[in-house]
């Protein structure tokens, strides 16, 4: 799950603690540390135990899931659209030719 590597690090870094310290107190690895505070992913055991050692309640440091936003097409590109544009594209250089043809006789 995703957490707030910034919040992990300042407050291991505010009771002068390395990374390793941190890890020998919460019983993971010193890598386990390292990927936290780098990439903000951790297990739940491992926010559980990050959460008991810094005194902090586990949902302060669980970063919240961004907001999807569905996306969708402009209207104009919408199949149906493209279809009639194709058409009416095709429909003005047939007469555009016909009208060439009458004209160059």
């Amino acid at each position: 799950m995703q957490v707030d590597a910034k919040k992990i690090r300042t407050e291991r870094g505010s009771r002068g603690w390395t990374q390793q310290h941190l890890a020998d107190a919460c019983g993971v690895s010193l890598r386990t540390i390292q990927r936290v505070e780098r990439y903000g992913q951790a297990s739940q055991e491992t926010l559980l135990a990050l959460a008991a050692t810094l005194n902090l309640n586990a949902a302060s440091l669980v970063q919240p899931e961004p907001e999807l936003v569905r996306l969708t097409e402009p209207e104009t590109d919408q199949p149906e659209h493209r279809w009639r544009w194709l058409l009416q594209g095709a429909g003005a250089g047939f007469v555009a030719g016909i009208l060439v043809m009458f004209l160059t006789r």
